[in-house]
């Protein structure tokens, strides 16, 4: 590894070794007089290159003999032919290849003494004048295989380079992909396509310059994400930003497939419900697209601020900051910033159906009652959570708080509302009695340490919650906001039982230096003021982002947080990215089911002595997953409703969270279908209901082999009859 600008050779560890401290550092290898930029390795490990930002090469030869002089180990080959920083080095059989940032490319050969310098090239000089002109930039980085070279510049252009020839370096591809700089490249074992990445508008494409197309293209949120939620069924999750885009992403892979760009202002909140998404915009308009055919169909829009009537819509709407849908998709409401109204409109029709008008702030937090009949908890500014009904146009509470409200969610059931606010406490309510149950201070779990807390700050710049939101079986509260954690509360106990950090960036907590938070600020003004004024022109449908925007990426707080209906998984929407977190069941052990008999090996004889029932006691009862997956998939499926009736109660949700995980992945699906069938047959009413999460993610598998195997099924009953009818004669 390289720290500043020494370079450590370390002993890693190894499986057939076992070490009390199994990383020892055994080299240390210095002389550079900058920070050292980039590693190599050679094919057969024997030497290690190391460029450095004083524009050389070091080769070291690795020699691990302790008997050997320290002298004649470290003493490296100087390679210094070039005029900037070196960005990337390789090896390609006995040839040492150093790339520059000022994009000259050195080829050195190894011989048995030294290494000399054998050809030295500048990328664009085959280049015409007018191409020249064009892709005059700086190397940011490069890829070798071990006959190409890919190189990534400052333009948004990378080229792909035939090193085999007599001509090396010679260019077989060139191609301009954004307006931006082109971040990252990498290479494939084939060298036929080529990865790239770029962190200014977010974007990774795969592309295969051999056929020229495209094998991946992905690009998350040019500005900054704000807000996400889930879709019913959990398999898809959707986020909001600045850029006025709404994107859908799949939970499964993680990519994004269908983006909409329809709105005119930064998306503030959005909502899901069947197959719909809904979003609603600073631009005074929320909209409702069908998942089914990824379009809009439907634009809900506002009034005008100062409009005297609500059909006035002459004027842009007011801005909307908040939205809640029902669950049938029926009902749509928004907060607006100003004026402090919530506006509600019928999904079928498209009508606005009324304007609520209680609050003296900004309506920033709304949220539909699941048990219906048109309950809704509107938040705002000023300190208060109302509950509204709807359809009569009526107030039933005002529940006060001593701070500015932020957030309100309601519990799955509805029978708990919790507010978070400014000054950092989470609030439970009994939303049928109104009457406050728990109080949960945060502000503590939420601060980068005690230090942090003693400070005197304005009431703004305390720890604070932002988003809640309560996970599927109403136990636990999912909290984020100013800091960098997200924080999870067992409700009834008031106790923090998890905390997830979605950052580790320093900032001024972190820095011992007077200036060392604004020292990254002026780097990211410089990098982005140094950019060619052609950059203000983007591409035909992109925005471009200027340097403040830039800077709330690297902001570390969490604006959104939104637990899956399965209950296994949740996301965290942060200012530069979207976190996924999923419940790890792998590991699960409990020493006190243990006795010495329950063994991995006596599971395995347990089965091949035909006792499936011992076996798979032993398997549950030792919680390792590759145990319990070769002892179900042994056992017979006419023992299996035997097996299952005489499991103890305590052992099901174990099995029942295999099977389910079975269902995702696994394609021996019917065997599995039978397993389940027979749990839950077996199982008691509670434990189904503890295991609810579990059960919807097995529902949700279910009905995704249902849409894979129903279209099957018609061709295959199509074929059939058609074939009877044609040999009917016969």
């Amino acid at each position: 590894m390289a720290v500043k600008n020494r370079v450590q050779l370390w002993r890693a560890p190894a499986r057939r070794r076992r070490d009390l401290a199994p990383f020892a550092r055994l080299r240390q290898f210095g002389g550079f007089t900058r920070p050292a930029t980039c590693l190599t390795w050679s094919a057969d490990a024997s030497l290690l290159a190391c460029g450095s930002q004083d524009n050389s090469v070091r080769v070291f030869r690795i020699v691990l003999d302790e008997d050997l002089d320290e002298d004649s180990i470290v003493k490296p080959y100087i390679l210094a032919a070039h005029k900037a920083s070196i960005v990337r080095c390789f090896f390609a059989n006995n040839t040492v290849v150093s790339c520059a940032r000022d994009c000259v490319v050195a080829f050195w050969e190894l011989e048995g003494t030294g290494v000399a310098l054998a050809l030295k090239k500048f990328l664009w000089e085959d280049a015409n004048d007018g191409e020249q002109r064009r892709y005059d930039g700086q190397l940011v980085d490069a890829a070798a295989s071990s006959t190409l070279l890919a190189c990534a510049f400052s333009t948004g252009v990378f080229a792909v380079y035939d090193m085999s020839g007599k001509h090396r370096c010679a260019c077989v591809h060139r191609l301009s992909v954004a307006r931006g700089s082109v971040d990252a490249i990498a290479l494939d074992a084939t060298g036929s396509r080529v990865a790239l990445a770029s962190r200014r508008f977010g974007q990774l494409v795969v592309w295969d310059w051999r056929s020229e197309t495209f094998v991946l293209k992905q690009q998350g949120h040019d500005h900054e994400a704000k807000t996400c939620c889930w879709s019913p069924d959990g398999r898809l999750c959707v986020s909001g930003a600045d850029d006025r885009r709404v994107k859908v992403w799949s939970d499964a892979s993680g990519f994004c497939f269908a983006t909409f760009a329809d709105h005119q202002a930064p998306v503030t909140a959005v909502a899901c419900a069947r197959n719909v998404v809904f979003s609603a915009s600073r631009d005074g308009t929320v909209r409702a697209y069908d998942l089914r055919r990824y379009r809009q169909f439907r634009v809900f829009k506002a009034p005008p601020p100062r409009a005297s009537k609500i059909s006035d819509t002459s004027a842009p709407g007011a801005p909307l900051v908040s939205l809640a849908v029902d669950a049938d998709a029926e009902l749509v409401c928004a907060g607006g910033d100003e004026p402090f109204e919530v506006y509600v409109w019928s999904v079928r029709s498209g009508q606005l159906l009324d304007a609520l008008a209680a609050h003296e702030g900004p309506v920033c937090a709304l949220a539909l009652d699941p048990r219906g009949g048109g309950g809704l908890a509107s938040g705002s500014w000023d300190k208060t959570v109302r509950l509204w009904k709807v359809y009569r146009n009526e107030m039933e509470e005002s529940l006060e708080h001593s701070a500015e409200v932020l957030a309100v969610a309601y519990r799955r059931d509805g029978g708990q509302l919790v507010v978070a606010c400014l000054d950092g406490a989470l609030h439970v309510w009994n939303s049928k009695t109104a009457k406050l149950l728990y109080t949960i201070d945060g502000s503590r779990d939420l601060a980068k340490s005690d230090r942090f807390l003693t400070k005197r700050q304005r009431k703004s710049e305390q720890p604070h919650f932002t988003c809640v939101a309560y996970s599927a079986d109403g136990e636990r509260v999912l909290a984020g906001g100013s800091g960098r954690f997200v924080c999870c509360y067992a409700v009834t106990q008031q106790v923090l039982v998890a905390k997830f950090r979605v950052s580790h960036r320093r900032d001024d907590s972190d820095s011992d230096s007077d200036g060392g938070p604004m020292e990254v600020i002026k780097a990211v003004r410089r990098e982005y003021a140094s950019d060619d004024d052609d950059d203000v022109e983007a591409l035909p449908g992109s925005t471009t982002r200027r340097a403040g925007n830039a800077l709330s990426r690297d902001v570390s707080r969490v604006n959104a947080v939104a637990f899956s209906p399965t209950g296994v998984s949740f996301c965290a929407c942060t200012p530069g990215a979207l976190l996924f977190y999923r419940k790890d069941d792998a590991t699960a052990f409990a020493p006190f089911d243990v006795d010495e008999a329950a063994t991995p090996e006596s599971a395995r004889q347990a089965l091949a002595e035909n006792q499936p029932a011992r076996a798979l006691a032993f398997a549950l009862a030792l919680g390792h997953a590759p145990t319990l997956a070769e002892v179900v998939s042994g056992i017979s499926l006419a023992s299996v409703d035997v097996v299952v009736r005489g499991l103890p109660p305590a052992k099901l949700p174990r099995l029942l969270r295999h099977l389910a995980a079975c269902l995702a992945s696994d394609e021996n699906f019917e065997f599995y279908a039978i397993w389940l069938r027979s749990c839950l047959r077996s199982a008691p009413e509670e434990v189904l209901r503890d295991e609810a999460p579990v059960l919807r993610e097995a529902t949700r598998s279910m009905l995704l082999h249902k849409r894979a195997l129903s279209s099957l099924v018609d061709d295959n009953e199509n074929a059939l009859a058609f074939i009877l009818s044609e040999g009917g004669g016969d």
